[in-house]
């Protein structure tokens, strides 16, 4: 590892969400419980080492089939490299992207941040709390027979 990015752009955003127009249009409500049910995972991961280490291994198990140890890793050191909070984007950091992607040619024309950013999914998010996901003994296992 050469360096962290947050050493060099604090708060920097490490994934968005992108959604198509039609989609939005059509299905406000369904994006809405997306967009929750993310901030709601976010809260929960920033809730504690012990979670990050119980995600990443389901995940890397159940979904990615990556090593749990490698995910663990890359969620614990250190724990505040990666942040699922705040949620919402913002003007300067879009900007700061829209700048380079220019300059690198990657794209030719401006974007203007309130044609390509619907913040009303953020906001509407801005109530949710955590999931109420208890990890240790006891906790929901896949592989264990359940009623």
């Amino acid at each position: 590892m050469l360096f962290q990015a947050g050493e060099y752009w604090p708060d920097y955003m490490s994934c968005v969400l992108v959604v198509r127009d039609e989609v939005i249009a059509q299905r406000p409500e369904a994006v809405q419980v997306l967009v929750d049910g993310i901030a709601r995972s976010g809260l929960w991961l920033d809730a504690g080492k012990s979670e990050r280490e119980y995600a990443a291994e389901f995940v890397g198990r159940y979904y990615y089939n990556q090593p749990p140890s490698l995910l663990k890793w890359a969620l614990t050191q250190p724990l505040d490299r990666v942040r699922f909070n705040p949620l919402s984007p913002r003007r300067d950091d879009f900007e700061l992207v829209l700048r380079l992607m220019r300059e690198h040619h990657l794209i030719d024309k401006p974007l203007a941040f309130e044609d390509y950013v619907d913040m009303r999914f953020a906001e509407g998010a801005a109530h949710e709390t955590a999931w109420d996901y208890p990890v240790g003994p006891g906790r929901w296992d896949p592989d264990a027979a359940h009623d």
